[in-house]
């Protein structure tokens, strides 16, 4: 779940944007949870007061009281890490914004052109940056291992081994779909290089004639009827995260 929080204090185009989002998510290939504030305190107040993750959050910028600059200042001085898309009317915020390194701004009379590619790009972002464990039963016992972690894995034997940043190897008699299955969510963070293994995008440094090289200089053969497909949806993502 991908947690999104609005904030304006025209409750008219709050709800227009909920709304918007709603009859996008299909396209954003990822569950999400939107909640709505009309105030920048009460928008601070649901962030300090709950467990739940706070992924990204739209916010006017204009807002009385508390401005939506003021706002992101006290969540940037606190230290949270909150992928944040500006919205307004007004076009000349634009490069005062800038020193609060917003991931995307988006202006309200364009929004149902630039939001959509806005939020694709942000739920990437959170996605990849997400550190979610799962079990792996292995040879030598019960090993948790974190998503993030694993730089690929692959079929080998009939076993699936996975290979981890931490120059780890775990071996499980899973099948690839099976492990896919597991992975749920962050299974879209992996590419299909080769029938047999699994990289993690993250990872992933270069697409080369015949193989992709990974941050620790691993290099992998990729099929070369996947090449064209490959080098599309990394170019795809790095246009995404960067």
């Amino acid at each position: 779940m991908i947690y999104i929080l609005l904030c304006d204090d025209n409750e008219i185009i709050l709800n227009k944007i909920k709304k918007y989002i709603i009859s996008i998510s299909y396209d954003l290939k990822y569950d999400i949870d939107i909640e709505t504030y009309t105030s920048a305190e009460d928008v601070l107040k649901r962030i300090h007061s709950t467990a739940e993750s706070s992924d990204i959050l739209i916010t006017d910028i204009n807002m009385p009281c508390l401005s939506g600059m003021d706002m992101v200042q006290i969540l940037r001085d606190e230290g949270l890490d909150i992928i944040l898309i500006f919205m307004t009317a007004y076009e000349e915020y634009v490069f005062k914004s800038f020193e609060y390194s917003p991931f995307r701004y988006i202006r309200k009379e364009y929004m149902e052109i630039e939001l959509l590619p806005a939020l694709q790009a942000a739920c990437e972002k959170v996605n990849a940056n997400r550190n979610i464990s799962i079990l792996v039963k292995t040879p030598d016992g019960m090993q948790v291992v974190r998503t993030r972690d694993i730089l690929y894995y692959e079929l080998e034997n009939r076993k699936c081994i996975i290979y981890t940043i931490q120059n780890k190897q775990y071996e499980t008699w899973k099948k690839i779909s099976e492990f896919r299955e597991e992975m749920g969510e962050m299974d879209s963070s992996f590419l299909q290089i080769y029938r047999g293994c699994m990289v993690n995008k993250y990872y992933v440094k270069a697409v080369k004639k015949d193989v992709i090289v990974l941050e620790d200089g691993t290099e992998l053969p990729m099929s070369r009827r996947k090449k064209h497909e490959i080098t599309d949806i990394m170019m795809e993502y790095w246009r995404k995260i960067i």
